[in-house]
């Protein structure tokens, strides 16, 4: 099936979902924050399974961030580029990350539980809740962070 035609379908599955389970989140926001339709065409799309995959891969895009975030922390000695990073972080933006990883993980063990329930109803307040968390609270914050390595590359 080609790219085109997965996203349409989804698209499709995704209005009824969210008719049916009152999902305040929309699928192009859902695909703006976090490249839901990349996933599908890549790694296929299988009618019913949606919103399984939306959780799935929402939580796989924070634990991206949750494992760049680590390094920061506690760069491995033989990655240059991690021990930099690290190094221009002030303890206070080390605390700040260290909340940013505990945020992260409280929501991703959270889909996992989700996640076992197997349970539609579920899967899409955990959509919605996704989407709420990172554009309100875990990009922002990110995005500090980001900031400041970013400027700490251009002082090199």
């Amino acid at each position: 099936m080609d790219g085109d035609k997965i996203i349409r379908e989804a698209k499709e599955e995704f209005e009824s979902f969210k008719k049916e389970h009152n999902l305040k989140a929309g699928y192009d926001e859902l695909n703006k924050h976090f490249h839901v339709s990349d996933h599908l065409v890549r790694d296929g799309y299988a009618p019913g399974e949606l919103s399984r995959n939306i959780c799935v891969r929402a939580s796989n895009f924070i634990m991206g961030w949750a494992n760049y975030l680590h390094g920061l922390l506690m760069p491995n000695p033989h990655h240059l580029i991690s021990v930099n990073e690290s190094k221009m972080l002030s303890d206070v933006d080390k605390k700040e990350v260290t909340d940013l990883i505990s945020s992260i993980m409280s929501h991703n063990s959270k889909e996992l539980v989700v996640h076992l329930k197997n349970n539609p109803a579920d899967d899409a307040k955990m959509i919605d809740e996704f989407l709420e968390v990172w554009k309100n609270d875990l990009f922002p914050r990110v995005e500090k962070i980001m900031v400041k390595i970013n400027e700490g590359w251009n002082k090199k």
